[in-house]
């Protein structure tokens, strides 16, 4: 019964922030959100930032956050789209996913070198790789041949995301790496004590999110949007976009697992901002309210901590009030 329960809390947890958006914006706009396919195009349209959420989310929990993974994508969909026009599809696929391996050992040896803050140096990455994107791709958009985007279409790209997820799942779970990463993001200095190798840990962390960059690389021009080069600080944005699945996952941690948190968190983003088109907002202040949605949830997610932290010391002073009676009981 009260495994029945937990699930039951977890579904609800699962389902009451994007439920709580789309519900918002079906009563605002019921003719466009009142469509089924309305729905369905918001969850594929939540599968890429998804898989690049659940990337970001290694190097997050192994203490190490990179802004740099959107050039790192832009610069594999720009080498993945020329490698496609030259050999097809092997092309596409080892120009997105090996683009973004060859970047990530990049990033892992540099890590070894250059001892500095993570943020500081993905910043640099993005400006670094988006130069040579502009260098590679040009200025014109690149758009791959309509018959190499059948990654990008039922069912592949349901079974690409629901695969990708299955072995965050797992890794995030129950593999060893999964506990490492956890002990370094927690206290690099007591994970370093125990016999855990922060460097070699991140490190992994960093290959990760190589992987699913490329493979949301690959899906982003599988669904056929085409890719140019962006300017490096804009890149960054899709790293916070990312982050805002991450934050919500967080937020819902204690009920949903973070593979499904943070997929919530992206579909929610992604709902708020389908919404704010389609009531005519201000695209000028779109990203206010995306903000304010953040600070809100983090704000709540603080309070919350806070709470658990004074109820741990609530519960300590009780303990240790009763055990002080228990002694001088037992000295009487």
């Amino acid at each position: 019964m009260k495994r029945i329960k937990n699930r039951l809390t977890s579904v609800l947890a699962f389902v009451a922030i994007p439920g709580a958006v789309y519900l918002l914006f079906l009563i605002l706009r019921p003719a466009a959100f009142g469509k089924f396919s309305m729905l369905g195009m918001l969850i594929t349209q939540s599968f890429i930032n998804s898989i690049i959420a659940w990337g970001l989310s290694f190097s997050m929990t192994a203490g190490n956050l990179d802004l740099s993974i959107g050039a790192q994508i832009s610069v594999s969909t720009i080498v993945g789209c020329l490698l496609s026009q030259k050999i097809g599809m092997p092309g596409l696929i080892l120009g997105c996913v090996g683009t973004s391996l060859v970047v990530g050992v990049i990033k892992v040896l540099l890590m070894r070198v250059i001892r500095m803050s993570s943020m500081v140096i993905s910043i640099a990455y993005a400006l670094i790789l988006a130069s040579i994107g502009g260098v590679i791709g040009g200025s014109e958009i690149l758009v791959i041949s309509t018959e190499h985007t059948i990654l990008g279409r039922f069912p592949a790209n349901v079974i690409i995301f629901l695969s990708m997820g299955a072995i965050m799942f797992f890794l995030q779970k129950y593999s060893v790496y999964g506990a490492k990463a956890r002990a370094v993001g927690g206290n690099p200095a007591l994970a370093e004590s125990a016999g855990i190798s922060t460097i070699q840990t991140q490190s992994v962390a960093i290959m990760l999110a190589a992987v699913y960059g490329g493979i949301a690389a690959l899906l982003s021009l599988s669904y056929g949007t085409g890719t140019s080069i962006e300017n490096g600080l804009d890149t960054i944005g899709t790293a916070f976009q990312a982050m805002l699945g991450v934050f919500v996952a967080g937020f819902i941690s204690k009920q949903v697992n973070i593979v499904f948190g943070i997929f919530a968190g992206i579909l929610s983003l992604n709902i708020l901002q389908t919404g704010l088109v389609a009531v005519n907002f201000d695209t000028n202040l779109k990203n206010t309210i995306t903000g304010l949605f953040l600070i809100i949830l983090m704000a709540v997610t603080e309070m919350r901590k806070v709470s658990a932290e004074e109820k741990m010391h609530r519960d300590a002073f009780k303990a240790n009030s009763m055990k002080r009676k228990q002694v001088q009981a037992a000295d009487r």
